[in-house]
């Protein structure tokens, strides 16, 4: 199972999602939208990030400072210690991506999902410890490494591409994403036509009669 899906399957059951919803005051429809759009956005960033200078050394630090463990923690994340869990998490956001596309991710995500871009950078906060121990999990029994963080993202970077929003609600976050461009430069835009489908991916097909309207749309560069 590729590393998105594997933190969403954590989130998503036992009802976490619920637990994640009450904490940011929207509900679990939009939270879950949000969650989906965000943790692929977090993500490419912190590949984007990792290809850089020492960026990877960075992230492997932010790693091993983590005191989260597994993946199996997010019940007591997100209930003894939330509030320890979201301002750890806005830190790192903070260090390890910046400000601007910290910003950047959640205006996105919050036109993407309705909720208030406040609510979102919250959401942000309790997703980084989640998301940063999804990819400590990708090395249980071994010592992460810059060059080891490099290549594990490199290979989720399909999936990374694919866990991004697609269809007629992902036009607000393709349209308002150039802090997301910029960010992680591992995706470019493609314009693709909005049909009664959605918003098509590259290399699909589709039969229906497109509409004048085009869309933006994110692929992984080879």
């Amino acid at each position: 199972m590729n590393l998105i899906d594997t933190i969403k399957n954590q989130l998503f059951s036992d009802g976490h999602l619920n637990q994640l919803s009450s904490l940011i005051g929207a509900d679990a429809g939009a939270t879950k939208s949000a969650v989906g759009a965000a943790m692929p956005a977090v993500v490419a960033a912190l590949s984007n990030v990792a290809s850089k200078g020492n960026g990877a050394q960075k992230v492997v630090s932010a790693l091993n400072r983590l005191d989260t463990g597994s993946l199996g923690n997010v019940a007591h994340m997100l209930s003894g210690q939330a509030e320890s869990v979201q301002e750890q998490g806005s830190s790192l956001l903070s260090s390890l991506l910046g400000g601007s596309t910290v910003s950047g991710i959640a205006n996105a995500v919050s036109k993407f999902s309705g909720i208030g871009p406040g609510a979102v950078q919250k959401l942000l906060g309790y997703l980084m410890p989640m998301i940063l121990g999804g990819i400590a999990g990708r090395f249980a029994g071994k010592q992460a490494t810059a060059q080891g963080l490099t290549s594990m993202l490199a290979e989720q970077k399909s999936a990374i591409a694919n866990a991004l929003p697609s269809g007629d609600r992902a036009v607000a976050l393709g349209q308002t994403a150039t802090p997301l461009r910029s960010a992680c430069p591992c995706f470019v835009p493609r314009s693709h036509s909005i049909t009664s489908g959605g918003l098509l991916k590259a290399g699909l097909k589709d039969t229906s009669r497109p509409s004048s309207r085009k869309a933006t749309a994110w692929t992984a560069l080879p």
